[in-house]
């Protein structure tokens, strides 16, 4: 779930004396249910401001659905990865203080190629 102001997201789960005949507002960006139009007017303000960040990436600020359009690319390329190599990658990420992209590499590649990380798969030649 994106975040808003540094917290994850929640949706608003749609009361329990909800009848067939009520009617109800319909938020199609984050697919919640609201009776109140004061509360779903909000939520649409909310959602189509550009206050959002991405989860995985910290990308922002930037809308909602920019915020789970990210999430969903980045959590398709994190797949590619070993889960404890992308984990590790991910907090190196975070913490870096980098500017531009290629010090960004260039800190991730040395860190990397002198370390392991738990769980990581490890392949070596056994000399006969």
């Amino acid at each position: 779930m994106p975040l808003i102001n540094g917290e994850r997201f929640e949706k608003v789960k749609p009361p329990d004396s909800l009848n067939p005949d009520d009617e109800v507002f319909f938020c199609p960006a984050t697919l919640e249910i609201f009776t109140d139009y004061d509360e779903y007017f909000e939520r649409t303000i909310l959602v189509n401001s550009i206050a959002w960040h991405c989860a995985l990436c910290g990308r922002g600020p930037i809308t909602y659905l920019e915020a789970v359009q990210c999430e969903d690319t980045d959590s398709r390329q994190l797949s590619t990865y070993d889960s404890s190599l992308a984990a590790g990658l991910l907090h190196i990420i975070r913490a870096a203080k980098c500017r531009r992209l290629a010090d960004l590499v260039e800190l991730l590649c040395s860190f990397v190629t002198n370390r392991f990380f738990i769980g990581e798969l490890i392949e070596f030649p056994m000399n006969k």
